[in-house]
């Protein structure tokens, strides 16, 4: 099975002393299919309490022959069905995940965001099939942060996808995760979300640091973690 391109994820430790951080990558497997299972299993664990209550979630089964689905969750209430999709730029200005600059505009990775959530909505609605979807990013530089979201649910408060639920999970070290509901949102999300200034929020850049590249110095008699950012050009 070929090989899947995928960069680096993952977190650091800050200890107090010069020299005391430590650095922890996610284990990516080297395949799709391998890749696809260990998002699945890290979904499960980031789910909060609140969530598997609403939902009645019991579990997750990788599967691969349905309909390009990937993953069958399991609940007190029977079961639904959910897709994967990376979150990667149409183009890859550096020529792959490593080498990509670490810079974006909020409005053109939103952009990226719903055009993959409205390709499988579309792709599921003509197959009369409403799946969950789950959002991934495989390296550091295609994180999306709270401007990219908010765009992301303002345009999918407007026109709905034919999806049941579209998350996001944050890939971190240690088997461990973040989950970000897109759609639908709650009242209070989607009141922010409806006052918020999309024109602004689009045209911003984001700057992203490598978190492998940090280290600890000392500034006015203290240790303190610093981050270079490096390269930016998008």
């Amino acid at each position: 099975m070929a090989k899947k391109p995928r960069g680096y994820v993952g977190s650091v430790t800050v200890g107090q002393e010069v020299g005391g951080m430590r650095h922890e990558a996610v284990p990516f497997p080297e395949t799709k299919e391998e890749i696809e299972r260990l998002v699945i299993e890290t979904f499960g664990r980031a789910l909060d309490r609140t969530t598997r209550e609403k939902f009645g979630i019991t579990g997750f089964t990788k599967i691969s022959s349905e309909n390009d689905l990937d993953c069958r969750v399991h609940s007190t209430r029977g079961d639904w069905l959910m897709d994967l999709v990376e979150c990667v730029p149409a183009t890859l200005s550096g020529g792959s995940h490593e080498t990509a600059p670490n810079a974006y505009v909020c409005g053109e990775m939103a952009d990226r965001m719903i055009e993959l959530i409205r390709a499988k909505s579309d792709k599921y609605a003509a197959l009369k099939i409403n799946p969950w979807l789950l959002m991934y990013a495989t390296a550091w530089q295609f994180m999306p942060t709270n401007h990219e979201f908010t765009v992301v649910e303002h345009a999918l408060i407007n026109a709905p996808p034919q999806l049941g639920h579209v998350f996001f999970l944050y890939l971190s070290s240690g088997g461990q995760g973040g989950v970000t509901l897109l759609h639908p949102v709650g009242p209070d999300e989607r009141q922010r979300v409806l006052e918020a200034n999309i024109p602004q929020l689009r045209a911003g850049t984001i700057v992203l640091a490598d978190l492998r590249k940090g280290h600890m110095v000392v500034r006015d008699g203290k240790a303190v973690a610093d981050f270079p950012l490096g390269r930016v050009k998008w």
